[in-house]
């Protein structure tokens, strides 16, 4: 299914091995990204219907209507520039193989990343071979996506400017949190009553998430001269079993958010990585960094197992809830490029 997404560019989101694979120049890991990977497309929306997005004129050499694939959001906003339409969707590079046989006669190229200086080109012929088996058949979406793979845990593409802990890593988690304290206050003139509050409450924080299976935080970190962006995210596991009373986890969730609906914004979605449900809603800041008057906008990802078994929560908390717009654009972008990392099909699964 194609959905519309609008563009936030960002090179932290998208396929890390086709970026890697184009900037190498290596046509055989190109060829291995898009038999397991993720391309970005650029599409266009329609009253009924959201189609891939085609361009002409990007080369006179041959002339004709090319397609063009990303490996990031950042090269797909650099390659609209300016265009009013800035609309996206992840897509499995190997479901490509339908559009591309449909539309053979019309694409005279594609081209991969064609803003950027490792553009690569090739034939649709090409892309059809690299993407299916040797006997000519499409090859099958990634693991993750099966409704019989049993679900071991969830990839976020997080790039380099999240500070990431590993919740399950109990020996080294401490000295992790000491490194964020240092990193956060680094050239500011925080005395230790700062330093103290901030070590609390990433305790706390902590403490927290073990009580809801929590499997990682992360901090952004990115930052310009004059501001920071305070993200913090928080994955939590929850095996819950075979689904009782014919209704899935993640439907019965729903039921029980829409019971106290208040100023919550409940959304549900069909993404690559399955069934997911947005819930977005703010509380008080922390008392120990004495922020009650700030309010914090958390912004829930809950995604189903694929095989329905139990669910993954993936949290997002801000105190700038005037950019929840932005953030709610960001946050989206890095839950529905995830991937399932899994253990093949469950014997107890029918």
């Amino acid at each position: 299914m194609i959905s519309a997404r609008p563009v936030a560019a960002s090179a932290d989101v998208g396929s890390p091995e086709l970026a890697a694979a184009l900037a190498a120049s290596d046509p055989v890991a190109v060829g291995r990204a898009l038999q397991s990977g993720w391309v970005i497309v650029a599409v266009t929306r329609h009253d009924d219907r959201t189609d891939i997005r085609l361009f002409e004129g990007l080369d006179a050499e041959p002339p004709g209507w090319e397609l063009p694939l990303f490996s990031t959001t950042a090269q797909l906003g650099d390659f609209l520039a300016d265009d009013p339409a800035r609309e996206f969707d992840f897509v499995r590079a190997a479901s490509l193989a339908g559009f591309l046989q449909s539309a053979r006669e019309t694409i005279a190229r594609v081209v991969f990343d064609p803003a950027s200086p490792h553009a690569v080109a090739a034939s649709v012929d090409d892309i059809l071979d690299a993407i299916s088996d040797p006997a000519g058949e499409p090859r099958p979406s990634a693991r993750g996506i099966a409704d019989t793979d049993r679900a071991l845990d969830l990839e976020l593409p997080l790039g380099d400017d999240w500070f990431r802990i590993d919740l399950t890593d109990l020996a080294g988690r401490e000295e992790r949190v000491s490194e964020l304290v240092d990193r956060q206050l680094a050239g500011l003139d925080a005395g230790p009553v700062l330093r103290t509050q901030l070590s609390q409450w990433l305790r706390r924080m902590i403490r927290v998430a073990d009580g809801g299976r929590g499997r990682e935080t992360a901090f952004l970190t990115r930052r310009s001269d004059t501001a920071a962006l305070a993200l913090s995210m928080t994955r939590y596991w929850q095996p819950l079993g075979p689904a009782l009373g014919g209704r899935d986890h993640l439907d019965a969730l729903a039921d029980r958010l829409r019971a106290h609906p208040g100023e919550d914004e409940l959304v549900t979605a069909q993404t690559p990585t399955g069934r997911l449900l947005r819930h977005t809603h703010e509380s008080e800041g922390s008392a120990e960094l004495r922020a009650q008057s700030i309010p914090v906008l958390t912004i829930d990802y809950w995604l189903e197992f694929p095989d329905r078994r139990g669910l993954c929560l993936v949290s997002f908390s801000t105190p700038h809830s005037p950019l929840r717009e932005a953030i709610s654009e960001l946050t989206d972008e890095i839950v529905v490029a995830s991937s399932w990392v899994v253990a093949g099909t469950d014997p107890e699964t029918p």
